[in-house]
């Protein structure tokens, strides 16, 4: 058992294993037009989708379209080649959310997003380098978790057990609890009959400015909720 407070920003929008950086060119995510590409889901392969929507948010047009350029050409990053091992493909995509994280991604088919990224961020996540809580400040969540609350319950999850959160099927319930914080609960379950359950608390502990791309963050015209949790437990 474990008590901390935690805080993390936005999530990812609401709605596996270790790879090398793999190969794959997305089609033209500023003209419209793609080339279609197939694969069977079992294949093993994964997608790495960045935004580079440059007219949704200049951030993402220019370093999203950077992260791509780097991946795919093969340079060598976070002591690892980019772009060329077989097991993920990389995408072009429009917006997916959350530019001011920029460049931002979604690795699918687990759903994960992540921000923040550089070439070495990227093959940490995709190898899954340990320790897991090195890598937690690009972690935006899982698309299939409800809320915004249990995203955050799983990053701190995640921080806990590492990487293995991930392979595991997740099931969460929220409630409301005091002080207008949620009381939200992940269970998290694996093949073999292994369990962890984790519960905490989260609540808003401030707002935060949300800048422009570019611009200081003093000229910020909207702000957005930061989340933290509290009664953090674990049992695992």
């Amino acid at each position: 058992m474990q008590a901390s407070t935690r805080a993390a920003g936005a999530g990812a929008p609401a709605a596996s294993a270790p790879a090398g950086i793999g190969t794959g060119e997305g089609g033209g995510a500023e003209n419209g037009s793609a080339e279609r590409r197939t694969a069977e889901p079992d294949d093993g392969v994964r997608d790495l989708l960045i935004c580079s929507h440059g007219r949704r948010d200049r951030c993402c047009g220019s370093f999203g379209t950077a992260l791509v350029s780097a991946l795919t050409a093969g340079d060598r990053v976070g002591g690892g080649r980019a772009g060329r091992a077989a097991g993920v493909r990389v995408w072009r995509t429009s917006h997916t959310g959350g530019h001011r994280f920029a460049p931002t991604a979604i690795l699918l088919p687990e759903g994960t997003s992540w921000g923040l990224l550089d070439g070495e961020a990227v093959g940490a996540i995709l190898e899954r380098r340990e320790p897991a809580a090195a890598w937690l400040k690009h972690y935006r969540g899982c698309s299939g978790l409800a809320s915004p609350e249990l995203q955050l319950l799983e990053r701190a999850a995640l921080d806990e057990i590492g990487w293995d959160v991930l392979d595991a099927a997740r099931l969460g319930s929220a409630s409301p609890g005091e002080d207008g914080w949620t009381q939200v609960r992940l269970v998290c379950s694996w093949t073999g009959g292994r369990r962890a359950e984790f519960s905490a608390e989260v609540g808003v502990e401030r707002l935060v400015p949300i800048p422009d791309c570019g611009q200081p963050v003093e000229q910020s015209g909207k702000t957005e909720r930061q989340l933290g949790l509290r009664r953090f437990s674990a049992i695992a």
